[in-house]
């Protein structure tokens, strides 16, 4: 998704109108990198004070910190040297 897009997304979302918001949730399978792939994982936790990502691909006890955007998004970005299809993965709300 490009920058136009994404806010879209978050503004449809916001108002209740993001009948796809299960394309910018989760996990989405940005592009492929230089050796590798490129992935962002998005979830809404506007009350939470800290989300981290946990997993098979980044360890299951303190994983990857998360952003949170002033809509109550939070994203991470990240690249792997292998597709990620299977991996299980789960966010660490806090």
């Amino acid at each position: 998704m490009n920058k136009k897009e994404i806010e879209i997304a978050e503004h449809c979302f916001r108002e209740g109108t993001g009948y796809e918001s299960h394309k910018y949730f989760g996990c989405s399978h940005v592009r492929r990198a230089r050796g590798g792939h490129e992935y962002t994982f998005r979830v809404w936790a506007p009350r939470a004070d800290s989300v981290a990502l946990v997993g098979d691909a980044w360890g299951w006890d303190d994983g990857l910190p998360m952003i949170k955007n002033e809509g109550g998004i939070w994203s991470v970005r990240t690249s792997s040297k292998e597709l990620l299809t299977g991996k299980k993965y789960k966010y660490k709300i806090t």
